[in-house]
C-alpha cells in the first residue's frame, strides 16, 4: 500500500450535518507559496523597556578640588517621568547589560559563541525567567491552523537544522534587511546580534544561521516564523553547521503511528535532502509489537495515551487500535476513540467509537461536534489523508479518492491535532502540535531536535516504556475493545523472522538504521507468513 506522496495539501473540513452541537471546524489557509502559506494574524503590540532613573548616590567630595567639603546630599528622589531620551535596549535584549537575564542567550555561553558541534544534530534548553512578548502563531500549511498569543519560552531550544525552506518557515523582515522572500535577512550579525534584531520584530520567532566555526564571527541572520521540523514533510532539514533557534515561539512537528504500529517521533530525521529526496518512513521508528496502552505525549499540560493490541489478520503483532488524551491544555477533559468491534465490518468505519468525557459523540458519518467551551472541535468526514501526512495512507489506506476519517483539534487554540484513519480494525494516527514550553517525552520523543534519543532503549532509561497501569488508562469502559485484543496466537515475533524465506529478505529492499531496517524486514516477513502483499509504506 503506496502512500501518496507529492505537494502538501492543506486540508480543509467538508460541510457536513451537524450533531450533536453546531460547530465550524478551523480550516487552514490554502498555500500561496511552494511551502506552507502563514494565515497572517493581528500584531500585537511590541513591548516597550519603560526605565527609571535610578537615585543619584552620595559622592565624596575630592578635598584638593573644593574648597570646602560639600555636605552629605539627601537622596535624590526618583523622578516621575524618564529622563532625557537616550539609547536604552529592551531589558529582553540579550546583548546588552541591563538588569535582567536574556532571553533566549545561554548564561552560560559568551554572547558570541554557540558552543555546538557541527557534525550531530544537538540541542540546548536554558531554563529562566522570561517577559511574555506575544507572538502571531500558525500552522501555515499544517491541517490544524489557528491564530493564538504566547510567550516567550521557558527553555530556549537550538537545534542543528537548517529551517531556510519555505516549507520549514515563514520568512520575516528584520530591521537593516536585504534581499526578498526567502532570501531576506540582515547580513554580517554576531549571534547575539541576530537574536536580539528578532527579540525587536513582533512576528519573529526563531533565527537561521550559518554558525561558522563552532558558531564564531558573523554571518547573515534570517528571521523565522512558524517552524515546522518535521523532516519528511518538508520541514527543517539536518544540515549543518547550520542552527535554527527559536527566540520567542516554539516549533510544530508530526508524530505518526503506522501499520503495526511503527511510531515516528516529532525529532525524526529524513535520509537524503527535500524535495530532492523521496521521504523515507523508516526514519528511526519506535517499532511496538506488544499489546496495551501506552504514553505517546507526556507533560504537565497534556497526556494523549496510544492502545495496541492484535487483530484478526495480526495476530502475533500489536497494532493501534485507538488513541486517547487528556490534560488542563484541554480543560481536563478526556477525548478517546478506539475500535470496539464486532471483527471486520464494511464499512470499516462502523466499528469504532468515539468519547468526550466517556459519553459517545460523532456517532453518525458524516457528522462533527464542538464542545460547549471550545476545547474540542471534532469531524467526521470523508477527507484526504495525505493532507495530515505523507504516510498517512501506509497500509490502510490504499484505496484511491477520500477516506472516513476522524480530525480532533484540541484546547481553545487548536495548537494539538489528532488525525485518525480508521481501518477494518487498526488505524493509522498523525499527532501535530506545538511543542510544549514546560517538555514533553514518550513515545512520540521529547521534541528536542536530537533524532536519536528517543529509541526503545532510551525511553527505558527514562521510564517511559512500559504500559500504563490499567487503573491510570483514558480509555472508558464504552471503548472496550473486542475479546483477544491483548492475548497473541500463532507464531511469535521471533518465529515469523526464523522462518522467513531469504528470497523475501532480499527482495523487500530494507534499508537504513538497525531499527529501520528491523521494521522493514518484520513486515516483509510478517506479509509472507500471513499470505498477503507486503505492508508498504513508501
Amino acid at each position: 500500500a503506496a502512500a501518496a506522496a507529492g505537494t502538501k495539501a492543506t486540508p480543509v473540513a467538508p460541510a457536513l450535518a451537524q450533531t450533536p452541537a453546531p460547530a465550524t471546524t478551523p480550516v487552514a489557509p490554502a498555500p500561496a507559496t511552494a511551502g506552507p502559506p502563514v494565515a497572517p494574524a493581528p500584531s500585537p503590540a511590541p513591548v516597550t523597556a519603560t526605565t527609571t532613573a535610578a537615585p543619584t548616590t552620595s559622592q565624596t567630595p575630592a578635598p584638593t578640588l573644593a574648597p570646602t567639603p560639600a555636605p552629605t546630599p539627601a537622596p535624590t528622589p526618583i523622578p516621575t517621568t524618564p529622563p532625557p531620551p537616550r539609547p536604552v535596549p529592551p531589558t529582553f535584549r540579550p546583548t546588552f547589560p541591563p538588569t535582567t537575564v536574556p532571553t533566549t542567550v545561554p548564561t552560560t555561553l559568551p554572547p558570541t559563541t554557540i558552543a555546538w558541534p557541527t557534525t550531530t544534530t544537538g540541542f540546548s534548553l536554558v531554563p529562566t525567567v522570561l517577559p511574555t512578548r506575544p507572538i502571531a502563531t500558525t500552522t501555515s500549511g499544517f491541517a490544524a491552523t489557528t491564530t493564538a498569543s504566547t510567550s516567550c519560552p521557558p527553555h530556549p531550544m537550538r537545534c542543528n537544522l537548517n529551517c531556510y525552506t519555505p516549507t520549514a518557515a515563514t520568512p520575516v523582515a528584520l530591521a537593516g534587511s536585504t534581499g526578498t522572500g526567502i532570501n531576506v535577512g540582515v547580513p554580517d550579525l554576531t549571534a547575539a546580534e541576530c537574536k536580539a534584531a528578532c527579540l525587536k520584530n513582533k512576528e519573529c520567532q526563531a533565527t537561521v544561521r550559518y554558525s561558522g566555526k563552532n558558531g564564531t564571527g558573523r554571518a547573515m541572520c534570517f528571521g523565522k516564523k512558524d517552524i515546522h521540523t518535521s523532516a519528511a514533510e518538508g520541514g527543517c532539514q539536518t544540515q549543518p553547521p547550520y542552527i535554527t533557534e527559536m527566540v520567542c515561539g516554539m516549533p510544530w512537528g508530526k508524530c505518526t503511528l503506522l501499520g503495526d504500529p511503527h511510531i515516528t517521533s516529532f525529532d525524526r530525521k529524513m535520509l537524503g535532502s527535500y524535495p530532492t529526496s523521496t521521504p523515507d518512513l523508516y526514519m528511526v521508528p519506535v517499532n511496538m509489537y506488544d499489546d496495551g496502552e501506552y504514553r505517546l505525549v507526556q507533560a504537565p499540560e497534556l497526556n494523549i495515551h496510544g492502545r495496541f493490541g492484535y487483530t484478526t489478520v495480526y495476530t502475533s503483532a500489536a497494532s493501534t487500535l485507538g488513541v486517547a488524551a487528556t490534560g488542563s491544555l484541554m480543560g481536563g477533559h478526556t477525548l478517546a476513540v478506539a475500535y470496539v468491534g464486532p471483527d471486520p465490518q464494511t464499512p470499516a468505519y462502523k466499528g469504532w467509537k468515539v468519547t468526550w468525557d466517556g459519553k459517545q459523540i460523532l456517532a453518525a458519518y458524516p457528522s462533527k461536534y464542538s464542545s460547549p467551551d471550545g476545547m474540542l472541535k471534532a469531524s467526521f468526514a470523508a477527507m484526504e489523508p495525505t493532507d495530515y501526512s505523507v504516510r498517512a495512507r501506509s497500509t490502510i489506506g490504499t484505496q484511491p479518492g477520500k477516506l472516513p476519517s476522524y480530525v480532533f483539534n484540541l484546547g481553545p487554540d487548536g495548537r494539538v491535532q489528532i488525525y485518525v484513519l480508521p481501518g477494518s480494525e487498526l488505524c493509522n494516527v498523525v499527532i501535530t502540535m506545538v511543542k510544549l514550553p514546560n517538555g514533553q517525552d514518550g513515545y512520540c520523543g521529547n521534541f528536542n531536535c536530537v533524532w536519536n534519543d528517543d529509541s526503545h532503549e532510551s525511553l527505558k532509561q527514562r521510564g517511559l516504556a512500559a504500559p500504563v497501569l490499567a487503573s491510570k488508562s483514558l480509555f472508558p469502559p464504552l471503548l472496550n475493545s473486542p475479546p483477544g485484543w491483548d492475548t497473541p496466537t500463532g507464531a511469535t515475533r521471533q518465529q515469523i523472522m526464523a522462518s522467513c524465506p531469504p528470497t523475501v529478505l532480499s527482495s523487500s529492499s530494507c534499508h537504513g538504521t538497525e531499527a529501520e531496517r528491523e521494521a522493514c524486514e518484520f513486515d516483509a516477513c510478517m506479509a509472507a507468513y500471513q499470505g498477503h502483499a507486503p505492508q508498504k509504506f513508501d
